[in-house]
């Protein structure tokens, strides 16, 4: 695979990530928002975001290794500085 699609994965991941923990407070369109840049890039539109949360969920269910890989890392993180402050 690509580097820009390792990069998307991650990105893929991340959106369901915090979908999967934070659905009851936040919307698409927030999450979206979350990835823009400070440099004006736009963020991820709201369909975009609910592709990528399916997407990532279709990874996780069928097992596909880089997705495993990436995810074995990203969580960690994201529940750390989330869950323990």
């Amino acid at each position: 695979r690509s580097r820009k699609k390792n990069i998307i994965i991650v990105r893929q991941i991340v959106a369901y990530l915090i979908y999967s923990n934070f659905s009851y407070i936040i919307s698409y369109r927030e999450i979206g928002k979350l990835f823009e840049r400070k440099t004006g890039v736009k963020g991820q539109d709201h369909s975009t975001i609910l592709h990528s949360i399916k997407v990532a969920g279709f990874y996780k269910e069928t097992g596909d290794l880089l997705f495993e890989n990436y995810y074995k890392i990203i969580e960690p993180i994201f529940k750390n500085h989330f869950f323990n402050k």
